[in-house]
């Protein structure tokens, strides 16, 4: 009697705690953006809502805190799976695959 091996194939296993980063961090540009809206802080094309010092000291206060690192944070994660996405894919490929990303909707906003 032969026995015969089976591979299983290889599970990627997700990191959770960085989907729940990123859930986070995009929470917080929506009310980030939603502040600069209704606080008047900084140069927005639509402003909304009270004016007072109050509203405007709390929103500069909000969006200052959070544009000290949410971008930052965001690319720090972006640029954590570069180098495993490079492997898989090789360099035309993953090129290739960032400009169809990147350089479409960078060509249509422009």
């Amino acid at each position: 009697m032969a026995t015969t091996a089976v591979a299983k194939p290889r599970q990627i296993s997700r990191l959770l705690f960085v989907d729940n980063i990123r859930v986070y961090l995009t929470i917080l540009v929506l009310l980030h953006h939603m502040m600069i809206i209704y606080a008047g802080t900084g140069g927005w094309i639509w402003t909304e809502g009270r004016q007072d010092f109050i509203t405007n000291a709390l929103g500069g206060w909000f969006c200052a805190t959070n544009q000290a690192y949410f971008m930052g944070l965001f690319l720090l994660i972006g640029a954590y799976f570069v180098p495993r996405s490079y492997d898989r894919k090789g360099a035309v490929r993953f090129v290739r695959d960032r400009l169809m990303r990147l350089g479409i909707p960078l060509a249509v906003y422009s």
